[in-house]
């Protein structure tokens, strides 16, 4: 009987500390953001492409589109350090029909049954930069706090 009441204190020990640990450890996985804003090129908002985030230890990484009025939003990004890269490239119309030859890009019974087609790429595409498509070469970079936040990626 001795034994047993030594043992007692420790498992109510155990249970304070799951008591006291446990809201803590409950929705306190990784802290995340909604990170949303405009893309601006030279003032002018771009009309469509992709923004890419990735944390500076690239174990994460998502992309999303730009809209037509140039807002994109992220979901659930990781709090800290970002970096971002912009791409516009896969808007670009093909070199055969800018010439007038041949379809216009994705412009085919194919791509028609595709959910992703859009006959409207080309004349939303804007050239910028192509240091601007490589996390690595862009130099955007920003720190994401938790919560919602506005942050407009502006490409001088």
């Amino acid at each position: 009987m001795h034994e047993r009441l030594s043992a007692r204190p420790w498992r109510l020990v155990g249970l304070g500390l799951f008591v006291a640990l446990t809201p803590g450890m409950i929705g306190c996985g990784a802290s995340t953001a909604t990170v949303s804003g405009v893309v601006k090129y030279k003032d002018t908002s771009l009309k469509g492409g992709t923004v890419k985030f990735q944390t500076s230890d690239k174990k994460w990484a998502q992309d999303v589109p730009i809209g037509t009025d140039g807002t994109y939003t992220f979901h659930k990004v990781p709090v800290g350090p970002i970096q971002v890269a912009v791409v516009t490239s896969t808007l670009k119309p093909s070199a055969a029909s800018a010439r007038g030859r041949g379809r216009p890009p994705g412009d085919s019974p194919a791509a028609k049954d595709n959910p992703i087609y859009d006959p409207g790429a080309g004349d939303r595409y804007v050239a910028i930069p192509l240091k601007y498509e490589d996390y690595g070469k862009s130099g955007l970079e920003f720190e994401v706090t938790k919560g919602k936040m506005e942050h407009d990626i502006i490409l001088p």
